[in-house]
């Protein structure tokens, strides 16, 4: 099974940019969470919008390298990414638009009645 895991806020600590060669410490429960999937034998995808100039992709594999993680690295968040891990995600219930989880509050500040 493929699972997509982000980087920045989810994986590592994110307060704001300082570069694409600085990525913070890792989060430790997701972190251990990440090393489970890989040992059950699940793909683990990191996505990162660091990942959109691929200069940046060599201190993010760096970084994964440190914290003994060999995942493949995207930008994109892909179709066969069967489960995706994302601080930024709006959770909506499969069929119906209903929101599960709006964790930076998107619908208030885009002025959306629930």
């Amino acid at each position: 099974m493929k699972v997509g895991v982000d980087l920045d806020k989810t994986l590592a600590i994110y307060h704001e940019w300082q570069g694409p060669d600085v990525i913070g410490p890792p989060i430790q429960p997701m972190l251990d969470m990440v090393r489970q999937m890989i040992a059950n034998g699940h793909q683990v995808v990191i996505f990162s919008r660091r990942a959109n100039d691929p200069t940046n992709v060599p201190f993010i594999s760096q970084w994964l390298d440190s914290h003994g993680l060999d995942c493949e690295i995207t930008a994109i968040k892909s179709r066969d990414m069967e489960y995706i891990f994302d601080d930024d995600a709006i959770c909506v219930e499969a069929n119906t638009g209903r929101i599960l989880c709006d964790p930076k509050g998107a619908l208030k500040q885009l002025g959306i009645n629930d």
